[in-house]
């Protein structure tokens, strides 16, 4: 072996070496990522763990508040509605809870049952007809959570009894919502067309009209706002 083949395998043995550290020097800064990759996979880990536990907990906490909460509010729209129509009327909700592993869901359908012919029947309130029967259910449901909410802000209801036609139904549902406000004495603004029948419990009134496409607004008392449903009444027939 002659000096030249001396010098190219110290020469090899030099890159090899210069090789092996690179390597060593990106393994460490793999392990390094690999670490950081495991710490990360671990962290999320936990995470998900803790979700799941977490949403486990706030499903059975939203299931007891349910559990609670439906006896009271069909209870009360039971008794409404059994003194809007003068007869025994029950409003159920049924559930429907489904789950998977990624999702939950929970419905309530609205029934309601009266008794016809000596049987009770059920009905779904929106095929059912006559009275308002839908409106009246939704504004019992909204007096309901609001008592179980305590709620006590302001109650804005917009023509929310448009299709309450019968006059002995609407009487009835005007005096229920005045004893309802009174008692748990709420602020409520109603806005109607029908300012003969919710004068009778207002204590304030303000008339709305349109003048060169701006809105007007005029506070009247009881009486000025019945002459002025009377002449706009006559003015139309």
């Amino acid at each position: 072996m002659n000096n030249l083949d001396i010098y190219q395998i110290k020469k090899e043995c030099n890159e090899i070496k210069v090789e092996l550290s690179r390597q060593l020097a990106q393994k460490e800064i793999l392990d390094e990522q690999l670490l950081e990759i495991e710490n990360k996979i671990l962290e999320t880990e936990e995470l998900i763990e803790s979700t799941n536990s977490a949403f486990y907990f706030l499903k059975q906490r939203a299931a007891d508040t349910r559990s609670q909460a439906i006896p009271v509010i069909e209870k009360a729209v039971s008794d409404g509605l059994s003194y809007m129509f003068q007869e025994e009327y029950l409003f159920r909700f049924k559930s429907n809870e489904s789950s998977t592993s990624d999702i939950s869901a929970f419905n309530l359908v609205a029934k309601v049952y009266k008794q016809i012919d000596g049987e009770i029947v059920e009905r779904c309130p929106y095929s059912s007809n006559g009275g308002g029967l839908q409106e009246i259910i939704s504004i019992l449901l909204r007096f309901s959570f609001i008592v179980y909410r305590k709620y006590n802000g302001i109650v804005i209801l917009d023509e929310a009894l448009a299709s309450v036609s019968a006059d002995k139904m609407m009487d009835r549902l005007i005096e229920f919502l005045k004893s309802y406000v009174e008692t748990l004495g709420l602020q409520c603004a109603f806005i109607t067309h029908r300012a003969d029948r919710f004068v009778q419990i207002s204590n304030k009134n303000f008339l709305v009209t349109r003048e060169n496409g701006l809105a007007v607004v005029n506070e009247m008392t009881k009486e000025e706002m019945l002459d002025y449903y009377k002449n706009l009444q006559e003015e139309l027939a």
